[in-house]
């Protein structure tokens, strides 16, 4: 059996190996606080199991396949499919009609990748993946643009979406970044969902922390039509440099601002969990504001509690909105634009969950 997965089920394949990355992050770091508890700081650094998503990444690929010649048969298929948790049929890229599989699990598509065109990656037991760039420029065919962002921000951020986690994530290493989306859209000119995908990079952002840091992200940057605000798109979890008189009160040589307009100089900082925040985490929040304000910085302060209803999104836009020197006007369709933030501040989810 030998097959390249694509599309949903490329997505969904890298998502799951961004949890077994996670899961092993989790185990290490808690297996660490155990022996500090007991006076032992050394350890090994953490060892990814193989199918770990930065393991995959870092290891060898192809830029080309010729013969993307699938092998299937429908009981190695289903084995291979809940062993990954992904749902059949598996969709499957060839390159060339003749190869396409008329039944079966899997769903054939026929795809030419030039040497431009993202990588694939091998798997352990002889399938492979398309880079997850690639995958994301195929869901842009299934997926509206609202939509599309969400898994986009996820794949370019520092978070996987895990319902076993107490908040709904985990963390893990970018799966890919913008500019390998371009990459990828560029050299697919003219394949399906490249016309959503392209629009989508205009409010897309790397480095986003959370679903929550995403969803205001794209809440402000997406424009009128989609009942967004259209502030602009900001950098996520952009590093400021501190000077010395900002360094005396927040005792670091950087600051990290969850959503940054560096053309205003505005900085949006969520505030912590005011019911799971210790003091000490409140009053560090509120020294690295202070320290943002230093160095020239318009920080506004955003309670999570605040932008999930559409008027509070409202009032905390117009708060940035004035900061960043733009007018904002008043939607035409306030049930849209409530909607959007239902959808954006809302429980995320996969789409083929």
């Amino acid at each position: 059996m030998a097959f390249c997965l694509s599309h949903e089920s490329a997505a969904a394949f890298w998502c799951w190996a961004s949890r077994v990355e996670a899961t092993a992050k989790l185990a290490y770091e808690q297996e660490r606080a155990d022996l500090a508890e007991q006076g032992v700081f050394d350890m090994d650094p953490i060892e990814f199991p193989p199918e770990a998503a930065c393991m995959l990444l870092a290891g060898p690929h192809a830029k080309q396949s010729s013969t993307l010649q699938p092998a299937t048969r429908i009981k190695e298929t289903r084995n291979f499919a809940e062993s990954h948790e992904l749902s059949l049929p598996l969709h499957i890229v060839v390159s060339d009609q003749a190869y396409r599989q008329k039944k079966g699990a899997t769903v054939s598509h026929v795809v030419a990748l030039d040497e431009d065109a993202a990588p694939i990656f091998p798997l352990a037991d002889g399938n492979s993946v398309v880079s997850p760039a690639l995958a994301l420029v195929q869901m842009a065919r299934e997926l509206d643009l609202v939509d599309w962002l969400i898994l986009a921000y996820e794949f370019c951020g520092t978070y996987t979406l895990d319902p076993a986690q107490p908040e709904g994530f985990a963390e893990r290493e970018p799966l890919t970044s913008v500019e390998e989306i371009k990459q990828t859209i560029d050299a697919l000119a003219g394949a399906k969902g490249i016309k959503t995908a392209r629009a989508g990079l205009a409010y897309l952002a790397n480095g986003s922390a959370s679903p929550k840091e995403t969803g205001l992200a794209l809440e402000l940057a997406l424009p009128r039509r989609l009942h967004g605000f259209a502030i602009g798109t900001p950098q996520m979890n952009a590093s400021i440099m501190l000077q010395a008189e900002a360094r005396a009160l927040y005792p670091r040589d950087t600051c990290r601002c969850d959503l940054f307009f560096p053309e205003k100089n505005v900085a949006v900082e969520y505030d912590s969990d005011a019911e799971h925040a210790t003091e000490e985490k409140k009053d560090s929040d509120a020294l690295r504001r202070i320290a943002l304000s230093t160095e020239g910085l318009e920080v506004v302060p955003v309670r999570f509690e605040q932008v999930k209803t559409y008027a509070g999104m409202r009032a905390t836009a117009k708060d940035i909105a004035k900061k960043c020197g733009v007018y904002l006007r008043a939607d035409s369709d306030e049930k849209a634009a409530k909607a959007l933030t239902a959808r954006l501040m809302g429980f995320h989810a996969h789409p083929w969950d």
